[in-house]
């Protein structure tokens, strides 16, 4: 995902609950490049399977993609990720840029995974 290039014209930006929500821009006229967080997770090891990139949080991953994430590639920013729903039982090692072709390093019980949410950028 390319960092874009936005001209803006004193706009409040950020979709609500977006990382950049409510950032709000004084310099009327002006280009400016917005950085986002960005990351892909993939319901097998090794970057295999049903895959999605996002660059927003999320609080709840849905039937589909609870207790299935196996690997991820962090693209942009600090991304953590929680056992739970609702940002609940955080587990203890952020990630940042890489990729994660295997998870068992930080001890997830069979890929569990129930939200996730992008902490630096």
């Amino acid at each position: 995902m390319d960092n874009p290039e936005i001209l803006v014209n004193n706009w409040v930006i950020g979709l609500p609950g977006s990382p950049w929500e409510g950032t709000e821009i004084k310099q009327p006229n002006k280009k400016i490049q917005i950085i986002l967080p960005d990351c892909e997770i993939f319901e097998r090891k090794h970057f295999e399977g049903t895959h999605f990139r996002t660059s927003f949080k999320s609080s709840r991953l849905g039937e589909n993609w609870h207790n299935t994430i196996a690997s991820i590639i962090i693209y942009q920013g600090v991304w953590r990720f929680y056992q739970n729903a609702d940002f609940k039982d955080p587990y203890p090692i952020d990630l940042g840029p890489g990729h994660y072709a295997n998870l068992d390093f930080l001890g997830w019980l069979n890929s569990t995974c129930g939200s996730f949410e992008p902490i630096k950028w």
